[in-house]
């Protein structure tokens, strides 16, 4: 089983993170108990990113496993997100490096927006992950609207 959550520091630096448990629920070695596993790397340079809302699916037909997440990354105020994921091949303990799966950031903090969050999910099949987020990308014209993509592990190969 796996879990997925926002592992935080507490000096404002989250990451999207995982724990994986066996058929007994006890964690598997490697996999400490609440101890986050960065999916992401730090920037080059000691920048930071925020990365929150982790959704995480496993398909069922190749056992890769998919982990999506909003991430400020490329952003200095760190307001900006992008909806973005990546992938395992081993249960979680190596990563795809991320790949942007919205094709424009949202930021939250503009007027009329609401909050990040609460309506993405992740389902992922025949060799295929769907994410789907809300973004304000077009704030004035549709408010907030749900987005979606279709990726494949050779997206990240090309680089998106």
């Amino acid at each position: 089983m796996y879990v997925s959550y926002t592992g935080t520091a507490f000096v404002g630096d989250a990451g999207a993170s995982l724990t994986t448990f066996d058929s007994r629920l006890k964690p598997i070695a490697g996999y400490p108990l609440l101890s986050h596993h960065r999916v992401v790397v730090r920037a080059p340079g000691g920048k930071t990113s925020d990365q929150f809302w982790a959704q995480s699916a496993v398909d069922q037909s190749n056992g890769t496993l998919w982990l999506c997440f909003y991430d400020t990354a490329g952003d200095r105020g760190r307001t900006k997100v992008y909806y973005t994921c990546s992938f395992s091949r081993n249960g979680g303990r190596t990563w795809a490096r991320p790949l942007r799966a919205a094709s424009a950031p949202s930021d939250e903090t503009q007027p009329g927006a609401h909050q990040y969050g609460y309506y993405q999910g992740l389902a992922a099949a025949d060799g295929v992950a769907h994410p789907i987020w809300t973004d304000t990308r077009d704030l004035v014209d549709l408010d907030e609207e749900i987005y979606t993509a279709r990726l494949t592990p050779g997206d990240f190969a090309l680089g998106g």
